[in-house]
């Protein structure tokens, strides 16, 4: 195996490994909160950065092959470009909107599409943990929302469900919480 092979393997998984560590250390990060006693929760930057270079990544090279003209059976490299493009528009969509506000006495998320729900604490029927989208689903009689686990200061709404809830971030099985 060559370096180029090695390079072309390694790099992308060091990269995401150090990016995620980076976000699940902002995890512990210390949130304020505002004035009307509310806590907000965002995700990193991280996010943003991502769905840019994503957009970059499908815009210039269908930018050229559309500008190019030759569509011999290279459809399928195009539906590729404007994937990332998409997954892109999708991942700062999901930045730009998803939040979670928190206090004594609800949490309010808002989803990547800017829909918000209320939940109120006391109301709160079944919580699990989705390990593979790393979301906490919570659902009373009306309502589901789903709180991502990257977001910044999410440790300060762990021991709020905590204090709140019966349910404990070890019975949810979160893995990345001490």
């Amino acid at each position: 195996m060559d370096w180029e092979s090695i390079l072309s393997i390694g790099l992308p998984i060091v990269l995401y490994h150090l990016v995620m560590a980076y976000v699940l250390g902002t995890s512990n990060k210390v949130v304020q909160p505002d004035a009307s006693g509310k806590i907000r929760l965002r995700l990193h930057k991280v996010y943003y950065w991502i769905g840019c270079f994503s957009i970059a990544f499908g815009a210039i090279p269908t930018t050229l092959f559309l500008v190019d003209g030759d569509f011999t059976g290279e459809w399928w490299v195009l539906l590729v470009f404007l994937g990332f493009g998409a997954l892109g528009w999708i991942c700062i969509m999901w930045y730009n909107n998803h939040q979670v506000c928190f206090d004594e006495d609800k949490m309010e998320v808002t989803n990547w599409r800017g829909e918000k729900r209320i939940m109120y604490w006391h109301q709160i029927k079944k919580a699990k943990f989705q390990s593979v989208q790393s979301y906490i689903v919570f659902d009373d009689t009306i309502n589901t929302v789903k709180v991502n686990t990257y977001l910044m200061g999410i440790a300060a709404f762990l021991a709020k469900m905590e204090q709140k809830t019966k349910w404990t971030a070890k019975k949810l099985k979160i893995p990345f919480v001490e």
